[in-house]
């Protein structure tokens, strides 16, 4: 990788920069010269390549470890040119690029764009960007569409299917990846894919039994049978009602706490009710 190009210089960053400060350095202009954004702009685009070009080699270790130490790919091996010695002869030839001035820019662009076979060398490699997103528990349960901006300033339209959860990886265009993470909602507990919640029941259907309607993630309402004689914390499974079944992973359930309610204000015949059911279980 011989090359008369200072890559540190069109990135614009130090030769000690960090891979991370490379990276950084690229992205920043990337956006700025990407041709999508720059449309019929030739120098702009010529700009871009450019960056692409220096950010192959500099984000790569290997790469640039060798463009660091151009003399370390003229050594060693035997047998004809692509073995190290580009003029054949059958031994090893060294060249110090540093003593030989103008005579550098020369050599290295006879070398450049050559593989060991002679061919060109590969394209540089599209960058691939990584975004989380965060998506709502009913997005989660119903699938969600959003209109993602990329670093490069494009735009995707990415599809969350339903049963997306925390973790899970969306691939969009060729070069994509958004990773999902679920936002906290107060109502809800999620363990894998059931999900935890709670429901009110009176006091007097928790005792005697009877119907209640209970909220789930999608904002719809389902009928509860309470069994009679049903205590606080009491858990109803509802199967398949979680977070729905996706990529050979099956549907979570949804798993709703009872929760006995006491009305806060009761009138006299109420009160007087109360106290008969109260001596009635005391006698008990």
């Amino acid at each position: 990788m011989v090359a008369s190009k200072d890559y540190y210089k069109t990135l614009g960053v130090d030769r000690k920069a960090t891979p991370d400060q490379i990276k950084s350095a690229f992205r920043k202009q990337a956006r700025k010269y990407h041709p999508d954004t720059n449309r019929g702009d030739a120098a702009a685009e010529k700009r871009f390549k450019e960056l692409s070009e220096a950010y192959d080699v500099l984000g790569d270790p290997k790469k640039r470890a060798d463009y660091d130490n151009p003399i370390s790919q003229f050594r060693g091996g035997g047998g004809g040119p692509a073995a190290g010695h580009p003029f054949g002869g059958g031994r090893t030839v060294e060249w110090d690029m540093g003593d030989m001035g103008d005579l550098g820019d020369i050599f290295s662009g006879i070398f450049r764009g050559r593989g060991a076979a002679g061919g060109r060398s590969a394209p540089a490699a599209e960058q691939v960007y990584e975004t989380p997103v965060e998506l709502t528990l009913r997005e989660a349960v119903e699938g969600a569409r959003r209109l993602v901006r990329q670093e490069d300033g494009r735009q995707l339209e990415v599809t969350f299917p339903p049963g997306t959860v925390a973790g899970s990886k969306v691939r969009a265009g060729k070069n994509h990846t958004f990773t999902v993470r679920l936002q906290a909602d107060a109502s809800w507990r999620v363990e894998g894919r059931d999900i935890h919640g709670d429901v009110e029941v009176p006091d007097h259907t928790a005792v005697l039994g009877g119907e209640v309607t209970a909220a789930t993630p999608n904002g719809k309402r389902i009928a509860l049978s309470i069994a009679p004689g049903s205590r606080a914390g009491k858990v109803i499974r509802v199967r398949g009602k979680g977070i729905p079944a996706l990529g050979g992973s099956p549907a979570g359930d949804l798993l709703l706490h009872l929760r006995v309610t006491v009305p806060e204000k009761v009138d006299e015949e109420q009160r007087k009710l109360y106290e008969r059911l109260r001596d009635a279980l005391n006698r008990g």
